[in-house]
């Protein structure tokens, strides 16, 4: 990550206060990915028609937001949110995405302690749009291929998992 930085995520349990606790971890920018092709590419039906499709897939700007907050109670448990903008481009999409993370802490002496969270994620998934020829056939600007045959029009994206910290 790339920017602002409110908070630290090494601290995100305050000790000695009672109730929930909800506070900004992380906020900052991030690089906007390509989504696509950066360059040239050739047919997978004909090599020897290509075409530079890297304007396709540059998206309308350098950076993109990121957020993250957690809401944390007395006992060690919380939850986590990271919200991330999405990104566009003239021919793809990166939708916004928004992880979820369940975390507890637990103390192993006075000055460390271990984390342990799952997460998942909402959304995120990049969606293709057509090119179109001089006869109104559409085709996939990536692989210069027939819309019809390209199975990742949408590409889902399938984040969950585990984290396992020492915090010391």
């Amino acid at each position: 990550m790339i920017g602002l930085h409110i908070g630290a995520s090494a601290a995100w349990y305050p000790e000695g206060v009672g109730g929930i606790q909800i506070r900004l971890i992380e906020a900052g920018t991030l690089h906007a990915p390509a989504l696509g092709p950066r360059g040239t590419v050739c047919s997978a039906y004909d090599q020897s028609v290509c075409a530079d499709v890297g304007a396709f897939y540059r998206t309308n700007r350098s950076h993109r937001v990121q957020l993250g907050l957690v809401m944390s109670m007395p006992s060690g448990t919380g939850l986590r949110l990271r919200f991330t903008e999405g990104a566009i481009a003239p021919k793809a999409a990166l939708r916004p995405r928004l992880q979820v993370g369940l975390i507890t802490t637990h103390p192993l002496r006075s000055d460390r302690r271990l984390m342990l969270e799952a997460y998942t994620s909402l959304g995120g998934d990049i969606v293709h749009k057509p090119c179109v020829d001089a006869h109104d056939r559409r085709y996939f600007c990536a692989s210069l291929t027939a819309w019809q045959d390209q199975p990742g029009r949408r590409v889902r994206s399938r984040d969950f998992g585990f984290r396992l910290a020492l915090r010391f």
